[in-house]
């Protein structure tokens, strides 16, 4: 449920801003959900939406658009924490200040 206290399952949002509007806090928590510790949250749930403006046009509606959102989610985060796991490993190299 978003802040407006309809469902985002099901619904299709017609512009990125009543997407935003509609699916931010949800975005943010599945971000926290998926990155655990490891994900800046508003990095995450910006880059995430700046996808959605990239792609919301090819959008077919062949699935739920939160379903849709979560799958695009699910990438960001995966890539936030590749880049953070990389930058944990480059740090632990001997003589990497």
């Amino acid at each position: 449920m978003h802040a407006t206290g309809k469902p985002i399952v099901g619904r299709v949002p017609s512009t990125l801003k009543e997407a935003y509007r509609d699916s931010c806090q949800t975005v943010a928590r599945w971000a926290w959900h998926l990155g655990g510790p490891d994900v800046e949250v508003e990095d995450a749930v910006q880059e995430i939406f700046f996808v959605v403006s990239r792609q919301m046009a090819n959008f077919r509606g062949d699935a739920h658009f939160s379903s849709w959102l979560y799958g695009i989610t699910r990438k960001i985060v995966a890539n936030h924490r590749r880049r953070h796991r990389w930058r944990f490993l480059a740090r632990q190299e001997p003589g990497h200040p």
